[in-house]
């Protein structure tokens, strides 16, 4: 509903029973969730449980940065982020320890987060992180995924087109149609399963820097048709 609304003011009385406005921000009382925020909201409070589909969509007024001050630091309480979430958004985003899911293309075309994946995350949508470009190709702001981590898929386009991935992963189970696709600076992806993970269409192909991209699987060549 509010997609894109990057300034104004939000309003909403007082007494309403639903809706509450904090800092600017839209929350519903109900259900603890961040429906929408203008551009300068970068603090949440402690008690919100998710952020909702669209929330932050779209700050593309919001210049990059990638200072501490200007991070968005999500409570150790949000435990779900929407679909299109921090899609198009220019500020890193600091994801909590108890995390466990991440909607479709959550972070489409973002500048992403500044942390590893949460372990706790066990859903992970759609292109999650299409095209997400750590700023300057900092290393530092790798998407990782630890061998601890509970995520059993990759689905669709999950890390299409990002810079700097990292997948250290023991208990996934099947790879999406092009996860990986167009991935430029791809850096490690360790598989330690016992069974190889099935592989959909076009994986790794196109651009995906395969010469320096270290692949370890039980069996060596399940990965030939799947890199060009």
């Amino acid at each position: 509903a509010f997609a894109g609304c990057n300034d104004g003011a939000i309003n909403v009385d007082p007494d309403h029973p639903v809706f509450a406005v904090i800092d600017d921000a839209l929350y519903n009382k109900q259900t603890k969730e961040l429906l929408a925020a203008p551009v300068h909201v970068i603090t949440i409070p402690e008690g919100i449980v998710s952020i909702g589909d669209y929330a932050f969509h779209y700050f593309e007024r919001i210049s990059l940065s990638t200072k501490t001050k200007d991070q968005i630091i999500l409570p150790s309480t949000v435990t779900s982020i929407g679909n299109y979430a921090f899609a198009g958004g220019r500020r890193i985003v600091v994801l909590p320890d108890n995390l466990q899911s991440i909607g479709d293309y959550a972070f489409w075309e973002t500048y992403g987060v500044k942390n590893a994946i949460p372990d706790s995350v066990s859903h992970l949508g759609i292109g999650a992180f299409h095209y997400t470009n750590c700023p300057d190709y900092d290393p530092t702001y790798a998407i990782k995924i630890t061998a601890t981590s509970n995520l059993h898929e990759i689905p669709d386009y999950a890390f299409a087109g990002c810079t700097w991935v990292k997948i250290d992963a023991s208990n996934i189970y099947a790879l999406g149609d092009y996860a990986f696709y167009n991935c430029s600076s791809l850096v490690e992806v360790y598989c330690k399963a016992t069974t190889p993970p099935d592989l959909g269409s076009d994986v790794f192909n196109e651009y995906c820097s395969c010469y320096f991209l270290g692949l370890f699987l039980a069996h060596k060549d399940v990965q030939r048709d799947h890199c060009s």
